[in-house]
C-alpha cells in the first residue's frame, strides 16, 4: 500500500495586502498627494499598516465589467512587480484612455508615476 504524498510546494508571487475598505480609500485620498499621467492618477500617502498596500479605482467610464476587470488585472500585475519603499499606501485611479492603451505604455507610465512620487527603491 503506497503512502499518499503531498503535492510539491508551489512558488508564490509576492503579495501585497490590497486596500479594499472604503475607509482606507478615503483616508489615503484625503491625506495623500497626487501625481497625474495620461492613463492613471496615483494617490499616495504614508501607510498606517506594516506593509505597502495598493488599491485600484476603475470606474464605469473605462468600459463594461469585462474591460474594467481586465484593467484591474493588469494593474495588480504591475503592482506585484513594482519595487517600492515600504509603508506606503497607493491608489491608482484609471482614466478612460487606459481601455485602449497598450500594456507597455501603461507599464511605462506606472513606473514613471512611482518615480515622480519618489517611492521607488534606489538600486
Amino acid at each position: 500500500m503506497a503512502l499518499l504524498q503531498e503535492p510539491p510546494a508551489v512558488s508564490t508571487i509576492k503579495k501585497y495586502p490590497w486596500i479594499k475598505k472604503q475607509q482606507d480609500f478615503t483616508a489615503t485620498m484625503r491625506r495623500g498627494r497626487a501625481v497625474h499621467g495620461k492613463f492613471l492618477v496615483l494617490r499616495y500617502a504614508p501607510g498606517a499598516e506594516s506593509d505597502t498596500r495598493f488599491g485600484f479605482v476603475v470606474s464605469k467610464s473605462v468600459g463594461g465589467a469585462v474591460e474594467r476587470n481586465h484593467v484591474k488585472r493588469r494593474l495588480r500585475e504591475l503592482a506585484r512587480a513594482s519595487d517600492v519603499n515600504k509603508l506606503w499606501d497607493f491608489i491608482f485611479i484609471a482614466k478612460p484612455a487606459i481601455a485602449t492603451a497598450r500594456f507597455e505604455d501603461v507599464k511605462l507610465e506606472f513606473g514613471q508615476l512611482l518615480g515622480k512620487a519618489g517611492v521607488l527603491v534606489k538600486l
